[in-house]
């Protein structure tokens, strides 16, 4: 009883770990392959995060209520937090390096393997629509989405990003104005607009 309810706790942390506007990015250009993929992140973070939490109270006989319920929501919570905790800096105890280390780590990176893959999804399918568009489309898009980012407060979208996207951006959508170059850089210029369409999302 206590493992699973640790383990539907984590999966909830783990549902909440990604901002709504990543799925609604990845679900809105994928929905197949975002539903995959989900999965295989909610069974590494989930999954992995509630039989991490347990697990470390099944070695250190903790028990921390009667109520086997309880003793789960603690685990999962435990477990989540974990997954999340930086144990890069400081001394490490015995406990932590041993039985800690490892599994956190191979979880940590299968976690990111996960999001990196969504992304990579997400991305291809921004590159296809976008190279489906003619000039006009293109850039009336990514004119749209510059003033989606500029709305952005500069704790979420810092000013250097936002310099540094305006950057690719102008230079992309000034080849496109000149007809000598424009089939030439066009695949380019597709490629600098889906970045900042994904960076949308931010």
């Amino acid at each position: 009883m206590s493992l699973l309810t640790a383990i539907a706790i984590a999966t909830l942390f783990a549902i909440l770990g990604f901002p709504f506007r990543h799925y609604q990015c990845w679900l809105s250009f994928n929905k197949p392959g975002t539903a995959l993929g989900t999965i295989i992140y909610l069974i590494f973070a989930g999954g992995g995060g509630g039989l991490l939490g347990w697990g470390m109270a099944e070695l250190g006989d903790a028990h921390p209520t009667a109520n086997p319920l309880v003793n789960g929501v603690l685990f999962g919570i435990v477990g989540a937090l974990v997954l999340r905790a930086d144990f890069t800096a400081g001394p490490k105890s015995d406990f932590v390096r041993h039985h800690l280390g490892d599994a956190r780590s191979a979880l940590t990176a299968s976690i990111k393997w996960t999001a990196a893959l969504l992304d990579d999804i997400s991305s291809r399918r921004i590159e296809a629509w976008l190279s489906a568009m003619p000039d006009d489309q293109l850039c009336d898009e990514a004119l749209r989405i510059k003033a989606h980012i500029d709305d952005q407060p500069s704790e979420i979208v810092p000013d250097r990003a936002k310099k540094a996207m305006y950057a690719r951006l102008v230079p992309a959508m000034e080849q496109l104005d000149d007809s000598d170059h424009r089939a030439r850089r066009r695949p380019c210029d597709v490629y600098a607009f889906s970045d900042l369409c994904q960076s949308k999302r931010i």
